[in-house]
Parts: structure tokens; C-alpha cells; sequence
């Protein structure tokens, strides 16, 4: 088995590029954590696809604005 981070470097990657999104991310995790508990498995598919496109998109755009700062420079 892989070490946590390393399984799962883009988690890093997202954080590290992204890191307001660690706090919109927790409370994501917390939300599909009570919703699992709830059983409730159609909103966890629902969420879970949101939370996984939301963290992209954030990747994308500080991949973006750091392309687009480097070019000015």
C-alpha cells in the first residue's frame, strides 16, 4: 500500500495550489460524512461529483493565474 500523500498527491497538489479550498473542502467532508450517516447515498454521489469538480476547477484556475503571472513577468 502507498503512503496516504503519495496515493493521493493530487490532495497536496490541490491544497498546495489552491489553499483557500481546504476549508470549503472540510466542510464538504464534513457534510458527505453526516450524509452518510443519514444513509442518504444519492446525495453523497451528488456532493462527492461536486466536491471532486469544485477542487479541479480550483486547481485549473491557480494553475491559470500562475501561468498568466509568469508571463508578465
Amino acid at each position: 500500500a502507498l503512503p496516504i500523500w503519495k496515493k493521493y498527491s493530487i490532495t497536496t497538489t490541490v491544497f498546495s495550489l489552491a489553499p483557500a479550498r481546504m476549508e470549503e473542502s472540510i466542510e464538504e467532508h464534513e457534510e458527505i460524512i453526516r450524509l452518510l450517516v443519514a444513509k442518504d447515498y444519492e446525495q453523497v454521489e451528488k456532493l462527492m461529483r461536486g466536491h471532486k469538480m469544485r477542487a479541479g476547477f480550483a486547481m485549473l484556475r491557480e494553475m491559470e493565474q500562475r501561468e498568466a503571472k509568469n508571463q508578465r513577468e
